[in-house]
């Protein structure tokens, strides 16, 4: 009967020493969720600002073509 009720006292006392650590992952979990959006968002934005580039130099080139200087 004391090995049960030491089990269950034991039990007890670690169940809130548990809980802290469980928040903080899960805290850590969002971060690396949020940090992964970021990153996803920052390679969309390059990848996007790289096609307008292109597409600005192609429309450059195309006009400098029919529009040529005289010097």
């Amino acid at each position: 009967m004391k090995r049960i009720t030491t089990c269950i006292l034991l039990l007890l006392l670690a169940l809130p020493l548990s809980v802290p650590s469980l928040a903080h992952a899960s805290v850590n979990s969002a971060n690396r969720q949020a940090e992964k959006n970021a990153r996803k968002v920052a390679k969309k934005n390059k990848k996007q600002l790289k096609k307008d580039r292109k597409a600005s130099q192609k429309a450059t080139k195309n006009w400098k073509k029919h529009h040529q200087s005289p010097f």
